[in-house]
């Protein structure tokens, strides 16, 4: 690994654990990961019901920013559902 790739590794860990602490001080919470592989799964065997019900689950989380560009957020979020 190069000096570059040294400071880049740093400063995206750097980043993350900026954005955890942020999370954490704010009560911000992410939707439960078992929650997604429900819907993943609904997906893969193409049952539509499964994946209505897994969408209507009640969570505490927020949709998360995937971009400061609030269009490519926008886009982002909608690639993940």
């Amino acid at each position: 690994m190069n000096i570059d790739n040294q400071n880049l590794s740093y400063e995206i860990r750097k980043e993350l654990e900026k954005k955890i602490f942020e999370n954490l001080e704010n009560g911000l919470h992410h939707n439960p990961y078992d929650q997604e592989l429900r819907e993943l799964s609904a997906i893969e065997r193409g049952d539509l019901d499964a994946l209505k019900e897994s969408l209507k689950e009640a969570y505490s989380g927020k949709v998360g920013t995937l971009s400061k560009n609030p269009l490519r957020n926008q886009k982002n979020n909608a690639l993940v559902v």
